[in-house]
């Protein structure tokens, strides 16, 4: 597929026009509509990059070197999974921080009931 081809498709995935995709990739509305036409043949690397960026893609994948077998909805399942796993995680950690605080607390608790009673206690008696 050649690079005009491939700017038209995306554009249309997401259904802009032509001087939508030309504002947002602050590229001048001629000289998009010169590459996607084919008019242009050697369109510069920075105006590919910012196409590309602006639609979401690379610009492998732009030109046709890269095949994506994820899909953007698949992609974002796992980021949201990802992040929910490290969050449950980060909980889990502050929990087991919170268990190990009330711990200390307790044992302190104890030496302190041991010196008003004036005698040890017995350690298994709780």
């Amino acid at each position: 597929m050649k690079l005009g081809e491939s700017i038209a498709r995306h554009r249309a995935r997401l259904g802009w026009s032509q001087n939508e995709l030309a504002r947002r990739a602050a590229v001048n509305h001629p000289t998009l509509h010169r590459i996607e036409s084919g008019k242009s043949a050697d369109p510069a690397v920075s105006t590919v990059a910012r196409i590309a960026r602006t639609l979401g893609v690379s610009v492998e994948e732009l030109l046709g070197l890269e095949f994506s077998p994820i899909r953007p909805a698949e992609e974002e399942a796992r980021t949201r999974s990802a992040v929910a796993t490290r969050r449950a995680l980060e909980g889990g950690a502050a929990l087991t921080e919170a268990l190990a605080e009330i711990r200390k607390q307790l044992r302190q608790m104890n030496r302190r009931l041991e010196a008003l009673e004036g005698r040890p206690r017995k350690r298994g008696a709780r």
